[in-house]
């Protein structure tokens, strides 16, 4: 063993923590100490063991480390760095540290999740959980960068990422503000044509959540296509009347 992992192995030793250090999962994840080791858990952790002790500091960022660890810049770093190069179900895992950041710092991380199709769908519903304004841009940039993709996706993955970037501008949007929408709003409505019926349920449903009297006429015509033929796979009859009651109270003013 080189003497960097054996200064790991002992420390995770006096920390307690038990299971094959640097191969397997830790057999528990017992709360950090103070910042540092929280830093540490995480830096070390392998295989399951991760998750475990995400768990874990997630639990010290809402209690007794909430103050040390809030906007922590080596545990934003850690966070950054699994969400950038990890395995797919780990970096969806870093992405559960949400609660130990600020916003702001933790958009990066969210913007990295968005850019590798494995990981974007989650990083799209944490943006929505979040509902934070500032995560607008990165979520247009992404439904931008993804082009024509999400009108016919061309797989099944391609189709969930679509979906969950609809879904994510309903909250965040809402959160926005009109004039933030401003620049979103047509690349939302334009999801009203994709050829896959679940994201254009989504994207009324996020159009609803904005509120937006102008909005109807185009649910409007969306349900004219979706009851004539306009689609090769259109939604079925009851979501469909619900598209229309969604353009009734947006004519009328009210969510």
């Amino acid at each position: 063993m080189s003497r960097g992992p054996r200064v790991i192995a002992l420390v995770a030793a006096a920390a307690g923590w038990t299971g094959p250090w640097g191969a397997g999962a830790a057999v528990a994840a017992p709360a950090p100490a103070d910042a540092n080791q929280a830093v540490l858990m995480l830096r070390t952790a392998r295989g399951d063991a991760f998750a475990k002790r995400a768990d874990a500091v997630v639990s010290a960022c809402r209690g007794t480390l909430r103050f040390a660890l809030r906007d922590h810049p080596p545990l934003a770093a850690e966070v950054q760095r699994r969400v950038e190069t990890a395995k797919p179900a780990v970096a969806r895992k870093a992405l559960d540290l949400y609660p130990c950041f600020t916003t702001a710092r933790f958009a990066p991380a969210i913007d990295a999740g968005l850019a590798r199709p494995p990981v974007a769908p989650y990083a799209a519903e944490i943006a929505a959980r979040l509902e934070e304004p500032r995560t607008l841009p990165h979520l247009e940039r992404e439904l931008a960068d993804r082009g024509d993709r999400c009108l016919e996706p061309p797989s099944e993955a391609e189709r969930e990422v679509c979906v969950w970037l609809a879904y994510a501008l309903g909250p965040v949007g809402g959160a926005a503000g009109a004039q933030a929408r401003a620049s979103v709003a047509p690349r939302l409505l334009a999801l009203l044509d994709s050829k896959a019926p679940k994201v254009r349920e989504v994207t009324v449903e996020s159009l609803f959540a904005w509120g937006e009297k102008e909005h109807a006429a185009a649910i409007r015509r969306l349900v004219k296509r979706e009851k004539n033929g306009g689609f090769d796979s259109p939604n079925e009859s009851g979501l469909i009347g619900r598209f229309e009651q969604r353009a009734r109270a947006l004519q009328k003013g009210r969510k």
